[in-house]
């Protein structure tokens, strides 16, 4: 398993060598790589101001940078999640400078990081869970602190693999708390497509106190 690509790191869309990244800036620009809020449950734009959308769900608010139509982070992501963990190391970082720098900051400062788990299992395989490299870089930016108390214990189906009505279905009762978990969590993970293993996870962390959940994805 690949988990360095090449030294010294050059943008892998342009080429460039100048920011010693896998990917610059300037292409994360030209492909509309930036900060959306959304209503996770009707996939509504929100403003700046946070309002809630819908009183009910239990997750309030999705944070993406782009959809998973965009082929490009398509590929980074994905080649980020199997083979070269680096390349969402780079995102991160630049996801966090997003989130420093937004006027969203401020209501968010007291929230706490959660990487989506894996099983240990899946983690020996892997050799890295993607959603904990994505965290860490993130809270290296922000000074968000990380929650690592949520554990996956019941092996599941690759989601990828399922449609739509066994993806719903895959992850029931999948995960647990080994530590009590934070009043305020930002649920991280790589993509959401559906938002089962979202939905599964603020499920949990809510039954045992955390009072709002927002999720943060690469893709959408």
């Amino acid at each position: 398993m690949i988990k360095i690509i090449l030294s010294p790191k050059f943008c892998l869309i342009c080429l460039n060598k100048k920011e010693n990244r896998y990917i610059c800036l300037k292409c994360l620009k030209n492909n509309n790589f930036s900060l959306k809020v959304f209503c996770f449950k009707c996939q509504k734009l929100i403003t700046s101001e946070l309002k809630t959308c819908h009183l009910d769900s239990p997750i309030k608010f999705l944070f993406s940078f782009s959809t998973y139509e965009n082929e490009t982070f398509k590929k980074l992501v994905l080649n980020g999640k199997n083979q070269a963990y680096e390349i969402l190391t780079d995102l991160g970082y630049f996801i966090g400078e997003e989130l420093k720098t937004s006027k969203l900051y401020f209501k968010i400062k007291d929230f706490y990081l959660c990487p989506v788990p894996l099983t240990k299992k899946s983690l020996l395989k892997r050799g890295f869970n993607q959603a904990e490299v994505l965290a860490s870089s993130i809270s290296s930016v922000t000074n968000l602190p990380i929650f690592r108390g949520l554990i996956k214990i019941k092996e599941t189906l690759d989601q990828s693999q399922l449609d739509y009505k066994q993806r719903l279905t895959n992850l029931k009762q999948a995960f647990d708390l080994k530590d009590k978990p934070p009043l305020k969590v930002i649920l991280i993970d790589d993509i959401k497509t559906t938002g089962t293993t979202l939905k599964e996870c603020a499920k949990v962390l809510r039954k045992n106190g955390t009072k709002e959940v927002i999720t943060l994805t690469i893709l959408y």
